[in-house]
């Protein structure tokens, strides 16, 4: 989000634009000890950390009479732990979630524990646990807490989601009462990434981070909309304002970083997490890596190779950043219907022409898809009603979409 902000910014190439773009870094914050990052060599794919931390500085006396001030809820822990990795011979960026209650050995510690514990000790032990267990570099880090999350929501106007269901967690503050489309502005958006304790989880840390890659897609797509190009300036200054950073991060390494975020949204990016399952050890619940999964989604991206499906389906938990959907013309209103896919943060494809004598708007979906065909209907029904499911007609260009839409004059 970071890169793409600045990087807008000074894309018209201006004197101005990169003097402002190089003393607005001046002020970037870098954690207390360093951060541990590891030098990049030339023509390396890119690896950022990008780390939600728990840290009650900032928010205000209202917000800490409900979640806690400095003073109750001490030191840090790692609320979401993201690593992007770009790779520029792929054309390709991945977003790997390490689960925060993954079970891990801890840098320096000669302890096994949560991962997110390893933010105790400061970014520089989180960054060496990671690259320890990922056998991985970590080029650079990127840390924003809560305060500055809902900073950053609110100065875009909010960001808008849909939902499939109600989404009620009272310890998150989360209180989404139906389906459809909700504009949530910074202190809903925050629930709506961390909640842990939504009816119907099954695995809450799995399910959390699909709400993560499900909200990730939708500000994408809302950040890099043309409505959004007069809002950069501002926003990259709340960005500055409110992220911590590692010390090397610089106009020019973010400058080229912004063709890899600007496929976000799009088929080029790809969403997966560290295959892992659930545990109890004396009593303690934890996510335990599963192996030999975790060590070959590593091996993969380490040496480019295609990663097949390692890590791309969440035990018991769907996620419509990994749900390819193409929407197809029938005379319809098509704007509206790929709208609603993007605010689910489902991977919309370009859309296509809808097959001859297609008259009726409709799921579709290609072989063996039917379930995630349904899935899809549950996004879609708050707004244009229960619609049917059938398998893709003869003469559907599905391509590498797993469900279409088939929108006609009688959608909406």
């Amino acid at each position: 989000m970071l890169a793409g902000l600045l990087s807008a910014s000074i894309s018209v190439g201006s004197a101005y634009g990169m003097y402002w773009y190089v003393n607005l870094l001046g002020n970037v914050k870098t954690p207390p000890g360093g951060s541990g990052v590891t030098a990049q060599l030339p023509d390396e794919p890119t690896n950022v950390l990008i780390v939600g931390s728990d840290t009650r500085e900032g928010l205000s006396q209202e917000e800490q009479g409900t979640k806690g001030s400095p003073e109750d809820v001490k030191g840090q822990r790692a609320d979401t732990i993201i690593l992007l990795h770009f790779d520029p011979d792929r054309e390709q960026t991945v977003i790997v979630h390490l689960p925060r209650d993954l079970r891990v050995p801890i840098h320096g510690t000669g302890e096994v524990n949560k991962i997110n514990t390893a933010f105790e000790g400061g970014a520089k032990r989180l960054v060496r646990t990671i690259q320890d267990f990922t056998r991985m570099p970590v080029h650079h880090y990127i840390e924003v807490n809560f305060a500055g999350f809902q900073r950053l929501v609110d100065e875009m106007g909010g960001v808008t989601i849909c939902t499939d269901r109600a989404l009620i967690d009272p310890i998150a503050e989360l209180n989404i009462r139906g389906a459809g489309c909700h504009l949530l502005q910074g202190r809903e958006a925050l629930a709506f990434v961390r909640a842990r304790h939504v009816e119907g989880d099954v695995i809450p840390d799995f399910a959390r981070i699909s709400r993560q890659q499900q909200f990730i897609r939708a500000l994408l797509d809302q950040l890099f909309a043309p409505t959004a190009i007069l809002k950069l300036t501002r926003l990259a200054e709340v960005a500055i304002d409110t992220l911590t950073v590692d010390e090397n991060l610089n106009p020019i390494q973010i400058r080229d970083y912004v063709a890899a975020l600007q496929g976000l949204g799009t088929p080029a990016v790809d969403f997966r997490v560290v295959p892992a399952t659930p545990v109890t050890i004396d009593g303690i619940d934890y996510l335990e890596a599963v192996q030999p999964d975790t060590r070959k989604l590593f091996a993969r991206l380490r040496s480019g190779a295609e990663l097949g499906g390692i890590g791309k389906e969440l035990a018991y938990t769907v996620q419509p950043a990994n749900v390819r959907v193409r929407v197809f013309d029938a005379g319809g209103d098509t704007a509206l219907v790929d709208r609603l896919l993007r605010r689910a943060g489902f991977d919309v494809l370009p859309s296509a022409a809808a097959p001859d004598g297609a008259s009726d708007t409709a799921v579709v979906y290609a072989f063996n898809q039917s379930d995630l065909a349904t899935y899809v209907l549950g996004y879609l029904t708050p707004r244009l009603g229960q619609l049917p499911v059938e398998v893709a007609p003869s003469g559907t260009r599905m391509g590498d979409a797993q469900v279409g839409v088939i929108v006609a004059p009688d959608a909406g």
